[in-house]
């Protein structure tokens, strides 16, 4: 049986692993902890002693007891497993790979499998793309295969974006092209700017990379122009890594005249954006005129030696892929790149991976080209409308309610007015996934905000919600 010391310990050290409690950070005291725990004073002072043995904390004279830096605790102290670090961004990342129950799954970042294309479709493309195998025994082309790029010119050109084929390439994903991008453009040490909030998975890559990673404030309208100004003169970005429509995590999409702005500070600051369009698909333009992107104002046939205007127009790298609406494993993206970098990126990709499978390009492509396709993202667009608006009531019932320019697309961002990542520990102990708002802050802050998947925040969890709420 664990004595009650031991449980001091535990939840001391747990606090400090789910980055609670930071480096060189004053926790409790003795007497305000023992009360906190409904513990003896002499308890909680053991639990202490035993933890400056170890490294974990030390004493400061007439001051109390502070967080060791991580040097000191990583000797001493064994780490959580992959699997138990709830406040961790590779612990939400890693439930990607697990099979959560979606009413459980209010922080998931998937739809659910009953919303995604067909089976019967997929294997009907399935089909068609192996009709034929002569291509397998190659490596194939090396900016992907030629009638998906074609079809994805197609459809860029419905929404206002002007690009070709010979300016693609297709990768294993958007986080592959992001990390292409990076990896072409900086070098270890480089600053690059991202949303504040983002999706977490961006930070944790960038740091992976060596990269500085710098938050720009992210607004209904677009972002925050003046700090966005600022942090250019500053830091001297070379990227700038955004969603223009339906940005994950808060679903706003920018405005034009913020959008003309941005591009115009990178231009006067030689620094590129790369645009991440993943919830492309999710935007319904039936009720709504079309949504301006970066890449709308961006020309991808042309040279850079047409002017300063042209110049301006080949500063976006945009990114789109099909993993949101087909499946989680359809590792497919697609990218538009600017003319003078278009042999870096794709000499970055050769160098991480070659080429991506043409089997699974081909499938894709006649995904794209079956009729069902169009029928499935009208039939999506309209799921998700009715999940959103069903949501809002359902928090209202709460008093929460999302901002008001946040659009019907798979996530929601709401503030529920107490720090989430101990709400996201209270709802991990009783088997719920949640996405607390520290995560996707590249200064981890801790928020008062979670993203709620839209088509899996169930009524159980809202329930559970309100309760913890009311504690």
């Amino acid at each position: 049986m664990t004595s009650k010391t031991q449980l001091v310990k535990r939840y001391i050290t747990d606090k400090i692993h789910w980055q609670i409690y930071h480096a060189n950070e004053r926790i409790p005291s003795v007497r305000g902890l023992a009360s906190q725990l409904e513990v003896s004073p002499y308890t909680v002072s053991q639990a202490y002693d035993e933890l400056v043995a170890q490294g974990v904390i030390y004493a400061k004279v007439g001051a109390g007891y502070f967080v060791s830096p991580p040097q000191a605790t990583s000797a001493a102290v064994a780490l959580p497993s992959f699997g138990d670090n709830v406040l961790d961004p590779s612990w939400l990342l890693s439930h990607l790979f697990n099979d959560v129950p979606k009413q459980r799954a209010s922080g998931s970042g998937l739809l659910p499998k009953d919303w995604l294309m067909p089976e019967a479709r997929l294997r009907l493309a399935s089909k068609k793309a192996t009709k034929s195998l002569d291509y397998v025994y190659g490596y194939g082309q090396l900016q992907g295969y030629q009638g998906l790029r074609e079809q994805f010119a197609r459809q860029l050109a419905d929404i206002g974006i002007h690009a070709h084929a010979s300016t693609m390439l297709t990768t294993a994903g958007v986080s592959a092209g992001i990390e292409m991008i990076v990896r072409s453009m900086c070098q270890a040490g480089d600053s690059v700017l991202i949303d504040d909030p983002s999706w977490f998975w961006i930070i944790g890559c960038l740091q992976n990379l060596g990269m500085n990673v710098i938050g720009v404030k992210r607004t209904p309208e677009g972002v925050d122009l003046a700090q966005l100004e600022s942090l250019l003169e500053t830091y001297r970005p070379k990227l700038y890594i955004t969603n223009s429509v339906l940005h994950n995590p808060t679903s706003y999409s920018i405005t034009p005249p913020n959008a003309v702005a941005v591009l115009s500070l990178m231009q006067a600051h030689d620094c590129y954006i790369v645009e991440d369009d993943i919830y492309r698909d999710f935007y319904d333009a039936s009720h709504n005129r079309q949504q301006l992107r970066y890449a709308t104002l961006c020309g991808f046939n042309g040279s850079e030696t047409q002017g300063s205007h042209q110049q301006v127009h080949q500063r976006v790298f945009y990114l789109g892929g099909v993993s949101k609406v087909l499946g989680g494993n359809w590792r497919v993206g697609l990218m538009c790149c600017p003319e003078r970098h278009l042999e870096a990126v794709l000499r970055q990709k050769m160098l991480i991976n070659m080429t991506c499978p043409e089997i699974t390009e081909r499938i894709i492509c006649h995904v794209w080209q079956d009729p069902a396709y169009a029928r499935h993202i009208s039939s999506l667009q309209q799921r998700i409308a009715k999940a959103h608006h069903r949501l809002i009531k359902q928090l209202d019932k709460l008093g929460l309610a999302p901002h008001p320019q946040s659009q019907p697309s798979l996530f929601m961002w709401v503030d529920v007015g107490v720090n989430t990542a101990d709400l996201a520990l209270a709802a991990h102990q009783e088997g719920w996934l949640v996405a607390p708002s520290h995560l996707f802050s590249p200064t981890g802050t801790h928020g008062t905000y979670i993203r709620l998947n839209v088509p899996t925040t169930s009524d159980k969890f809202l329930e559970w919600l309100g309760d913890y709420l009311g504690r």
